[in-house]
């Protein structure tokens, strides 16, 4: 999706909606038991708390952060009541002072406080339809993103130059030269029968792709989660976990690449993990039912 494309079907919708000529999705979707069970593991909240200078709907500037701003108006636009809220835009890496809607949370230790919503998702909710089978693959695990963390510049330490490795740095002005690669799009890195995703900010944002194809996930257990539940993930079930170090990452691959079967059940878990987030109108349908929890835990300092 070009950004044209993303920013003018939306501001269409927002103005023909604002007309009458054109009606926001409702909550018409018939949740499973699973998606209303959810909800409570996207708001963990137990006990009610006082809002005060809370925001709303029409305090949302549509023009700042978009891929945020987007996805909050089109969950918050066909609710039937008003809900105030706190808020954080951006990678969240921690557990708020107090209540707020967020992307993303740490999933060890305390995150009451913050309530995961489905934002950013054209960039975390982009899904593959991948045509070549595993076995049709190369034998390698490849990797391209931008090392500007430590974590991601001590993985390419410990990866470069490995003969099953296909790794390389994207920044811009790389620190280590010798890192640089050229980057690769989502085709051809689907070309390697295994991916690797690190965690950059939070989540890894090739995560959701990787999954819907018939590659499979490397990476250490994700600190982080999003809308997708990365805490949810049940490591070698849908995805092949490495540690932190990568010190068994030559175990694991010479591993699983003996035994295609096991690897073709891991991809076949992934999928059908990956499946239940493909309809994003589905998810803004859950999500208001998560904003109504939040309405219902939040009492309004008038």
């Amino acid at each position: 999706m070009t950004k044209f494309y993303y920013h003018s079907s939306f501001w269409f919708k927002y103005w023909a909606n604002k007309f009458g000529f054109y009606k926001t999705h409702k909550n018409s979707y018939k949740l499973s038991s699973e998606e209303y069970s959810s909800v409570d593991y996207y708001c963990k909240l137990k006990r009610k708390f006082l809002l005060t200078n809370g925001l709303c709907l029409s305090d949302i500037k549509l023009l700042r952060k978009t891929a945020y701003s987007y996805d909050l108006y089109n969950i918050l636009a066909t609710l039937p009541f008003e809900v105030k809220f706190y808020y954080i835009f951006g990678d969240n890496i921690s557990n708020p002072s107090k209540p707020s809607l967020v992307k993303s949370r740490p999933v060890q230790g305390p995150n009451l406080n913050a309530v995961i919503l489905p934002l950013e998702c054209i960039r975390h909710f982009r899904f593959e339809n991948d045509s070549k089978s595993f076995c049709r693959k190369n034998n390698l695990i490849v990797w391209r993103g931008a090392a500007y963390q430590k974590h991601r510049k001590k993985f390419l330490e410990k990866t470069f130059g490995e003969a099953f490795c296909n790794v390389g740095d994207t920044a811009k002005n790389a620190e280590r030269k010798q890192f640089i690669k050229p980057r690769m799009n989502i085709s051809e890195q689907l070309k390697s029968k295994f991916i690797f995703s690190i965690e950059g900010n939070d989540v890894a944002s090739n995560l959701k792709w990787i999954m819907s194809s018939n590659s499979i996930c490397v990476m250490p257990k994700p600190k982080y989660e999003t809308w997708f539940r990365e805490g949810q993930l049940i490591p070698d079930v849908h995805y092949i976990e490495v540690s932190d170090d990568m010190s068994n990452l030559a175990e694991k691959y010479e591993y699983y690449l003996a035994r295609p079967q096991l690897c073709k059940e891991i991809i076949d878990n992934a999928n059908m993990y990956a499946m239940k987030f493909r309809d994003l109108q589905r998810q803004y349908a859950i999500a208001r039912l998560v904003l109504k929890k939040y309405k219902n835990f939040s009492m309004y300092d008038c």
